[in-house]
């Protein structure tokens, strides 16, 4: 059985969301799997943002971005097609 919506927005709720200044083009905050608040919901919210998110282009990338609220988030490390523990990060920014 998958993670739920509720957890998901309860993962991301709890999480201390870093700003990214290493690319001001596209300004977004990010968590690392490494710190984040609630590991043991990792994979789950990796899972659900591939599962349940758009399929977007971002420049020659393509990204999986679930849209919740005023954000959209997406997950950063390992190709779309596997979850793999290689996924370190998770990032947003404003719609």
């Amino acid at each position: 059985m998958g993670i739920t919506e509720d957890q998901v927005l309860e993962f991301i709720a709890a999480q201390a969301w870093t700003y990214s200044k290493s690319y001001p083009r596209n300004p977004h905050d990010y968590v690392v799997k490494e710190f984040c608040a609630m590991p043991e919901l990792w994979d789950g919210v990796v899972q659900y943002i591939r599962e349940y998110g758009q399929r977007e282009r971002f420049y020659r990338a393509q990204y999986m971005y679930l849209y919740i609220g005023e954000w959209k988030y997406w997950t950063m490390g390992a190709p779309i097609e596997r979850l793999s523990g290689k996924t370190w990060g998770i990032g947003r920014n404003e719609k």
